[in-house]
C-alpha cells in the first residue's frame, strides 16, 4: 500500500522540478522571460482601465495609482527609471495627463 502512495507523491515532486519555473524570484533557476510582456501587458490593461473611466485598483485616483505604482517599479531591484519612462510615454501616447512626481522617477531628459 505504501508503494502505491509514494509513486503518485514521487511522481508529483518531479513534474514540479522539471517545470523550469520556479516562483521564487531569488532563486538562480528563476526565468524571467515573459516578464516584460506581462509588465507591459498589464500597464496597458491599466491605461485601457483609466481611459475607460474604471475605478483604479486599491486607490482613491489614478494620479495617487500611478504615484505608487511607479515608486514599486522605481524600487524594485530588477526595474527601475527606465521602467517607469515606459509608463510615462504609454500614458503619454494614450492623451493622459503627466504627472510631475512619476516625471522626477523617470530616466532625466539628455538634453
Amino acid at each position: 500500500m505504501k508503494r502505491f502512495l509514494l509513486i503518485p507523491l514521487l511522481s508529483t515532486y518531479l513534474v514540479g522540478c522539471t517545470t523550469g519555473f520556479w516562483t521564487d524570484a531569488s532563486s538562480p533557476n528563476h526565468q524571467y522571460k515573459d516578464y516584460d510582456a506581462m509588465f507591459a501587458e498589464s500597464i496597458s490593461d491599466q491605461i485601457k482601465a483609466e481611459l475607460s473611466g474604471q475605478q483604479p485598483f486599491h486607490a482613491a485616483s489614478w494620479r495617487e495609482y500611478w504615484i505608487g505604482r511607479c515608486q514599486q517599479v522605481y524600487d524594485s531591484p530588477e526595474m527601475g527609471a527606465q521602467d517607469v519612462q515606459y509608463i510615462i510615454d504609454r500614458r503619454r501616447q494614450a492623451g493622459l495627463p503627466d504627472i510631475p512626481e512619476i516625471d522626477k522617477m523617470a530616466v532625466p531628459s539628455q538634453k
